[in-house]
């Protein structure tokens, strides 16, 4: 079980089925995927996320607000059920998927964000990826919130939409576990340019998103995942490396 501020990520329950197929059979929900679900494709579904969790120890879980314990839908992490050229094996995607009165309030972003933190810090994964149709601007602008970054190139048909359908072609998104130089080359950057907050540096290194493979980090950096870093990683790690690099500062300008 996972718990955010506002949201719980739990197991599936049965009862969770009824409102789970009314969600998948109401068209607004399902308006940028290629078809409606009926109750058995529905429960099917939710079978397959709980065989998943039972192989992996994660997938897309049942999600309902703290608060008033009401079902809202799914966020999640789970193995991709197909490959796609250039991705890890097995390839994690994170997903969402919620009932319309819950859009709008930045809850699928809150879930999403506690799991990507379970996918880099309790299982280690080193990416998870995201995809949804050109149009589904709304899933999209959650991704870019995570620190998801789409590259054109990989954009992909998906192979289990048949041929010429509206909505086989998709963008991929992808987010890395920010490595630990990068963290060291991140806070450097923000020590140097007086960043105040994380939000600050999250906002600056974005402003200069294509930029970032030049200055040695491969991935956007969101505050959230560099939360994560400065919490769990030792900071004694990059108070060893300060004091390699003032030594070989000494050596260098021994002579200034």
């Amino acid at each position: 079980m996972i718990e955010t501020a506002r949201l719980r990520l739990r197991l599936w329950q049965d009862r969770d089925l009824p409102a789970f197929a009314e969600m998948n059979a109401d068209p607004r929900v399902r308006k940028f995927f290629p078809s409606l679900l009926t109750r058995e494709e529905s429960d099917a579904s939710v079978a397959r996320f709980q065989e998943m969790y039972a192989l992996d120890g994660y997938a897309f879980m049942a999600t309902e607000l703290r608060e008033t314990s009401e079902f809202i839908g799914l966020i999640g992490i789970q193995r991709m059920n197909f490959l796609l050229p250039g991705l890890s094996v097995p390839a994690v995607e994170i997903g969402w998927r919620i009932n319309e009165k819950s859009w709008g309030k930045g809850l699928a972003t809150e879930g999403a964000r506690a799991c990507l933190s379970l996918a880099f810090e309790k299982f280690h994964l080193p990416e998870v990826v995201a995809f949804t149709i050109p149009a589904n601007l709304p899933s999209r602008r959650v991704m870019e919130k995570l620190g998801m970054i789409r590259n054109p190139d990989e954009d992909f048909d998906d192979p289990r939409i048949p041929a010429g359908h509206p909505f086989q072609r998709h963008v991929l998104y992808r987010i890395q576990k920010l490595a630990c130089g990068e963290q060291y080359l991140a806070m450097a950057f923000a020590q140097l340019t007086y960043r105040e907050s994380l939000r600050d540096i999250e906002a600056c290194l974005g402003a200069i998103g294509p930029k970032l493979y030049h200055m040695g980090i491969g991935s956007a950096v969101a505050r959230s995942t560099l939360a994560d870093a400065n919490e769990n990683r030792d900071w004694r790690i990059f108070s060893d490396f300060a004091q390699v690099l003032i030594r070989t500062a000494i050596k260098l300008y021994a002579n200034d």
